[in-house]
């Protein structure tokens, strides 16, 4: 994974959270990639197989995952998000760059 963007969710109070920013920190990120490796390989045996219809169809799903930093460092997943609410004007209060490694993979 090389997803290096956060935001935080709109079911907070805005003005009381720290901007959303990119990533830098390289501990935190390889805390967040161990945690969705954790996450996922504990579904994967659950997830949907081939073969799809048409023959050349694949299936694509996006997830949200939600974690929290504690004053120690260390990263906490609070949940995964099968449909997160990316465009449904939630994340209006974030800066486009932070968005754009999401919206270019996809």
């Amino acid at each position: 994974l090389d997803i290096k963007a956060a935001h935080v969710s709109n079911s907070a109070k805005i003005k009381l959270l720290p901007k959303p920013e990119v990533i830098q920190d390289e501990s935190i990120m390889q805390q967040l990639c161990r945690l969705t490796q954790l996450a996922f390989s504990a579904v994967i045996d659950h997830a949907p197989r081939g073969p799809f219809t048409p023959k050349e169809a694949e299936l694509c799903q996006v997830f949200g995952l939600d974690a929290i930093l504690d004053a120690e460092g260390k990263v906490w997943l609070l949940e995964v998000n099968d449909y997160p609410a990316i465009a449904s004007g939630t994340m209006e209060h974030v800066e486009s760059h932070v968005c754009t490694n999401l919206v270019r993979d996809l």
